[in-house]
């Protein structure tokens, strides 16, 4: 009886540990997640348009740089920590979004070294595995491609500057020093600056003549957002419509700088509108129909809501459908 009880036990705590086991394994498998690194040689990942974003996947200590389709699929690792923070090479904290080139292979940043002041300019050349360090900068805005991949655009000691990457040749284009931030837009063509001094979009051509002056003089405009690559529709931040609310972000037309055309009853950091303006970007991912303000979240991970506080950049707008 006695040895019929301990096998009947021994059974028992068998079961419960397979049991153990079992639910162990189970919530294992559930922190686990799939995604590809990104080759620039395999045609599937650039079949439509891209967002690229720094993400801290679990158990990792700094953010690294991923991607995926607009539709929230394909989730990719583009530079991983250890590349993205060479110790040997100083690299630290990235100040603005990671920018991909025309042609997806190099990713343009504006990264802190630890043993300067300022930060520098840093193009990361996906397909050799190398980067570059080129300029010493500071501020938040993030370089721009040009459309044919060859330059880059930059606020440098107050002017927006271009960079010829095949010349290594600096040319001051525009005077920026009261201006906040610059967009490249009309495909490439134009340079649109806001100056909130005199709360006015500046439209400048490639050589840094001055186009266009619009006064912005919408109610409850704050600050210059983004602006659709056609250059007509601008998103900025208002103030809320009561005196409780937070921020929010509003649309207008250029041409109609004294009408609001819609908003949003939220503010959206760092916005990018879509190429067909019919959608807005933000930080998250998540992409929200403009004309209703309905948000799709974009980034899970078996399933569950995942955020992050870096800004994105879309990439591979060829293929926007």
């Amino acid at each position: 009886m006695h040895g019929c009880g301990s096998e009947s036990s021994d059974v028992s705590m068998n079961k419960q540990e397979n049991s153990q086991e079992k639910e162990k394994s189970e919530v294992e498998k559930s922190t686990v997640f799939t995604y590809q690194i990104e080759d620039i040689n395999k045609s599937s990942h650039y079949d439509q348009a891209r967002i690229q974003f720094l993400w801290k996947q679990p158990g990792k200590i700094y953010d690294e740089i991923w991607s995926m389709k607009v539709d929230g699929s394909d989730l990719a690792l583009v530079v991983d920590e250890n590349w993205l923070y060479e110790e040997v090479d100083h690299w630290g904290h990235i100040n603005t979004p990671a920018v991909r080139s025309p042609d997806n292979r190099y990713i343009a940043v504006i990264q802190h070294k630890s043993h300067l002041v300022k930060s520098m300019l840093r193009i990361i050349d996906l397909k050799n595995k190398t980067s570059e360090e080129l300029f010493e900068l500071g501020g938040k805005k993030a370089p721009q491609w040009s459309i044919d991949g060859q330059s880059l655009y930059f606020r440098k000691g107050g002017w927006i500057t271009r960079y010829d990457i095949q010349t290594k040749i600096l040319t001051k284009i525009v005077d920026n020093t009261s201006r906040d931030g610059f967009y490249l837009t009309n495909q490439g063509t134009r340079l649109t600056t806001y100056d909130s001094s005199e709360s006015e979009i500046r439209v400048f051509d490639l050589r840094g003549d001055l186009l266009n002056k619009i006064k912005m003089k919408v109610k409850g405009f704050r600050f210059f957002e983004s602006i659709s690559e056609d250059g007509e529709i601008i998103s900025y931040r208002r103030y809320g419509s009561n005196y409780q609310s937070s921020d929010e972000t509003g649309f207008i037309l250029k041409n109609q700088p004294e009408k609001e055309r819609y908003h949003i009853q939220e503010y959206m950091n760092k916005s990018i509108i879509s190429p067909d303006n019919h959608f807005i970007f933000i930080s998250g991912p998540s992409k929200y129909e403009i004309k209703t303000g309905k948000e799709e979240h974009l980034f899970y991970i078996n399933g569950n809501k995942k955020e992050f506080g870096m800004n994105i950049n879309l990439y591979n707008l060829d293929k926007w459908k």
